[in-house]
């Protein structure tokens, strides 16, 4: 998190002008590309980036709460400087990736670790071969990077994510297994040449 960038987590924000065209761009970027199904963090911010992608498809976007964004409780909407002012025990843990950063009135890390690995059951019930797309936020699909690459979730905060960025990942022919790490080879990370 950039000192001067507020935290919205669990915050039901709308998508603003800048947002809207990302999203017209990525559901530009893959109106050419099958895709299976569709799963969305629930927060409006998510849904409108899947609806975009879901556009001119005969699938609907399947709601998945456990991908939302991380519950920063009584952080949401601070700054960085905000949170070490009002927070300093939070800032030191958070500038320490602590595995256990708790969020006053929020989520714990290892919490949010443990609702977002609840996706992979999901994607368990696909096919190897099926193109799933899930639309959810910085921090969980983060978490769900490192859950399918097999890489220690501690790692998570070392992949840069931009808004509406495209980021592929292809199983093994096996397909998910939500008790194994390390099911699938990252392909692209971070495409943002549509948003150019």
């Amino acid at each position: 998190m950039g000192r001067n960038r507020f935290l919205c987590g669990s915050t039901d924000e709308p998508l603003n002008a800048q947002g809207l065209r990302q999203i017209d761009r990525l559901g530009e970027r893959l109106a050419v590309t099958h895709v299976d199904a569709i799963y969305s963090s629930d927060l409006q911010r998510a849904r409108a980036t899947a609806q975009a992608i879901s556009r001119n498809r005969h699938i609907s976007v399947i709601a998945c709460p456990e991908m939302k964004e991380m519950d920063f409780g009584q952080c949401e909407g601070l700054t960085f400087d905000q949170v070490e002012n009002r927070y300093p025990d939070v800032a030191r843990l958070w500038l320490a990736r602590s595995p256990i950063l708790a969020y006053p009135g929020g989520e714990s890390l290892e919490r949010f670790e443990q609702r977002v690995g609840q996706v992979l059951s999901r994607l368990q019930k696909h096919k190897a071969t099926d193109t799933i797309v899930l639309v959810a936020h910085l921090g969980s699909l983060r978490i769900l990077l490192c859950y399918l690459l097999g890489i220690p979730r501690q790692h998570w905060w070392q992949f840069q994510l931009d808004n509406a960025s495209l980021n592929t990942v292809e199983t093994l022919p096996r397909g998910i297994d939500p008790g194994a790490d390390g099911q699938a080879m990252l392909m692209a990370l971070n495409d943002t040449s549509h948003l150019t």
